[in-house]
């Protein structure tokens, strides 16, 4: 990035097609500044799209990772995925013509036919409205939450939502395994740091299949915890290792609140218990289980293919990244 130290309240910035600095209110030609270059974001982005002259997106992600370890960290999870953390980082794209966001960067992606990948994950910035997960009781407002069944899995990926996806966004989204373990514990009892490994379990409602292979789904409830940066008053590491529940704590509020996936509303994630109760990020800050059949928020989320390529932005909202696919 660019620096600069000015005199007399003149403004400096810099245009990186022109490669040179924008100056303003220049009132005075005594005025003096210092223009320097530091390590940090524009490096990142420079070599982003420079490297996508030749490589895919996800990999000029994890080849250039360094260059911004303040808003990109890995998890260390088994797959030790790379992600984008804080309340606000630069991490927006255009994607069907909308805001969406840049979830990170998944390892060990399958995609359907055994071949694993590094994909850019996406997720839209706003949600596309209210739905149920499940049309259909089993009783006391309780639902078979296999999502290869569920009404909405149908709506996203064959009905009114796919059909309004762009002919280009469609064909840049790459079918994928989508792991669907649950847990047979209760909400206020899960552990934050276990999501990750529970969502590629084996533990699952009535025997149904453990994964789904298809296009689009929803974020994981740890898609939601990984991407906090922490506090002064908290760091990540301990908003990583407490329950979940714990999240909604005011003491504890720099977990959710410098984390850039929590809203004020809550939304669905790709989680259940056994019971038949899916998960969502509640408002107040934590992941829980509710039912099925209740309308709540939808944020559709997908794997980039293999193929796309950034060519164009900052990751900034007002200058997105732009995608390209070959």
């Amino acid at each position: 990035m660019v620096d600069g130290k000015v005199t007399n309240e003149v403004e400096i910035t810099w245009d990186d097609e022109a490669w040179a600095p924008v100056i303003k209110n220049l009132k005075d030609h005594s005025t003096k500044y210092n223009l320097y270059f530091v390590e940090g974001e524009a490096d990142f982005n420079s070599s982003i799209l420079a490297c996508n002259e030749s490589g895919n997106a996800a990999q000029c992600f994890l080849d250039n990772a360094s260059l911004n370890t303040k808003e990109l960290v890995l998890d260390e999870t088994v797959d030790n995925n790379l992600r984008y953390i804080e309340a606000d980082p630069n991490n927006y794209v255009t994607f069907n013509n909308e805001s969406w966001r840049i979830i990170g960067v998944m390892n060990n992606i399958d995609d359907g036919t055994g071949v694993q990948e590094s994909r850019l994950k996406i997720i839209p910035d706003s949600s596309i409205g209210s739905y149920s997960w499940s049309s259909v009781s089993i009783g006391s407002g309780l639902i078979d939450p296999y999502w290869g069944i569920s009404t909405l899995q149908d709506t996203l990926n064959t009905g009114t939502y796919w059909n309004s996806l762009s002919s280009e966004a469609q064909d840049m989204i790459g079918m994928a395994v989508w792991h669907l373990g649950g847990t047979n514990i209760s909400s206020s009892s899960l552990m934050t740091n276990t999501f990750y490994e529970m969502e590629r379990g084996s533990i699952v409602y009535e025997n149904n299949p453990s994964t789904w292979t298809g296009n689009v789904a929803l974020p994981y409830p740890s898609d939601y915890v990984y991407a906090t940066e922490g506090g002064n008053n908290i760091d990540r590491a301990t908003c990583l290792g407490m329950l979940q529940e714990d999240w909604n704590l005011e003491e504890n509020v720099d977990c959710r609140s410098n984390d850039w996936l929590f809203t004020e509303s809550r939304y669905w994630t790709l989680f259940y218990n056994v019971q038949g109760m899916p998960f969502a990020v509640e408002n107040s800050g934590y992941v829980r289980s509710m039912h099925g059949i209740s309308s709540t928020n939808v944020y559709p989320t997908v794997y980039l293919s293999s193929d796309v390529k950034i060519i164009s932005g900052n990751g900034t909202m007002e200058n997105p990244y732009g995608l390209s696919v070959n």
